[in-house]
């Protein structure tokens, strides 16, 4: 897994050198829900991804194309992406994922360009609090037994989760524990 986190960002870097030094910002297209968390300066929430700080998501092929990698690797432990956290200037990124330590226990292992001079300790947000992921930390992306799936609502108006309004057609993450209404 750890070699998964490597490829991906050795995969970034690519595609900065190829995109003059900027990683990739995955930015809604106006009307579309791309599953992101956008963060002002303090690192609390905000609408305005454009504004934000920093913004999290997944990295996925819809972010990096085919170019860089056929199929972009997963967390073999949730089944999930990985955890993708950019400022919107495409300067710093950070990925996380979890690490199945030899005792058994899970461990976040990050990889990142933080130390060219990012002000805060990381580009990703704890899932379930205000918790920084860093290198090793106690705060996962996502909890360790959470599964997540990919839905598309086709035909249905008026769908949300967690009482945001989802675009009918646009593909969304949903964890087990949230609510569509």
């Amino acid at each position: 897994m750890l070699g998964d986190i490597s490829a991906s960002a050795n995969i970034l870097e690519q595609y900065a050198a190829d995109h003059d030094g900027k990683f990739p910002v995955p930015l809604p297209a106006p009307g579309q829900n791309r599953n992101l968390l956008c963060y002002d300066s303090n690192a609390v929430y905000t609408h305005d991804c454009l504004a934000a700080s920093f913004i999290q998501g997944r990295i996925d092929n819809t972010l990096l194309g085919t170019r860089y990698l056929s199929e972009v690797p997963m967390d073999p432990w949730t089944g999930s992406r990985f955890a993708y956290g950019v400022t919107p200037d495409g300067k710093y990124f950070q990925i996380a994922g979890l690490w199945k330590e030899s005792d058994g226990s899970f461990s976040v292992r990050t990889s990142d360009n933080l130390f060219k001079g990012f002000a805060l300790p990381s580009l990703i947000r704890a899932f379930d609090g205000p918790n920084f992921v860093v290198q090793r930390g106690n705060y996962l992306p996502y909890p360790s037994d959470a599964k997540e799936l990919s839905v598309t609502f086709t035909g249905l108006q008026g769908v949300t989760v967690n009482g945001t309004q989802v675009a009918p057609g646009e593909p969304v993450i949903v964890f087990q524990n949230d609510t569509i209404a």
